[in-house]
């Protein structure tokens, strides 16, 4: 997902979710630099910006990649067989609690979990266990994949004065587009939901109230279930 993250990525899709919100004001823009899209005859100028956590951004590089590189991405703490060899005892009462990390390692270029003794006693000492937390199952494929987001809950929680702070910096910035007598600013937030973004239209209005308006409007998209919906704040 590295990919999707690369500047002229980001400017190219924002570039088509606005074509598709209105082709008659937004069909001619460009890609370009200061400001990212432009329509240099009707003067239309639109800087495009990601407001996220790092630590979700890192996540996105995570499609495609197995749990195993999660462990290591994440420096997680890795066991092998000698940690467990007293597990391998039928009469081991722990065992079920060991079962309960969801314990995975590497076995032939893929991720294995462990189910069993029997599987477990066939490691060898250079084989690496992690332990997985169980919500981070529900984002793999059946071969231990992710196929979608590892989320933290309190991620969520500053979004809208993010929001409003990186509006800030992009507005110091605009000021030089002086060619552009229509700006706009394009936000990808993707964890962010209908609320944070509600929130912080309120906080927006606000500030734009006591400040110079330099943006006429503001785009955001919440790329979160791969919706093509953009919410406009008119400003």
């Amino acid at each position: 997902m590295r990919g999707f993250f690369d500047n002229k990525n980001i400017e190219r899709k924002a570039m088509q979710l606005l074509n598709n919100f209105n082709t008659n004001e937004f069909g001619n823009l460009v890609i370009s630099d200061k400001p990212d899209l432009q329509d240099i005859k009707n003067e239309i100028g639109i800087e495009v910006t990601i407001v996220e956590f790092q630590g979700l951004i890192k996540n996105f590089n995570l499609i495609g990649k197995s749990i195993i590189e999660y462990h290591k991405m994440f420096k997680s703490y890795a066991y092998n067989i000698m940690d467990f060899d007293d597990l391998l005892s039928l009469d081991n009462e722990y065992f079920i609690e060991f079962l309960e990390q969801n314990p995975v390692y590497l076995k032939d270029g893929h991720p294995k979990f462990i189910y069993s003794r029997q599987e477990l006693s066939t490691l060898k000492k250079k084989d690496k266990i992690y332990f997985t937390d169980s919500h981070l199952l529900t984002c793999l494929d059946s071969e231990g994949y992710f196929k979608f987001i590892p989320v933290v809950a309190e991620w969520v929680s500053e979004l809208p004065s993010l929001m409003l702070e990186q509006y800030k910096v992009k507005e110091i910035k605009a000021k030089d587009y002086k060619n552009f007598q229509n700006l706009y600013l394009f936000i990808y937030c993707f964890s962010g939901d209908i609320e944070e973004i509600k929130q912080f239209e309120l906080t927006l209005k606000e500030y734009v109230k006591h400040n110079n308006q330099i943006f006429k409007g503001v785009f955001i998209n919440n790329n979160w279930s791969n919706t093509e919906k953009l919410y406009y704040i008119e400003l």
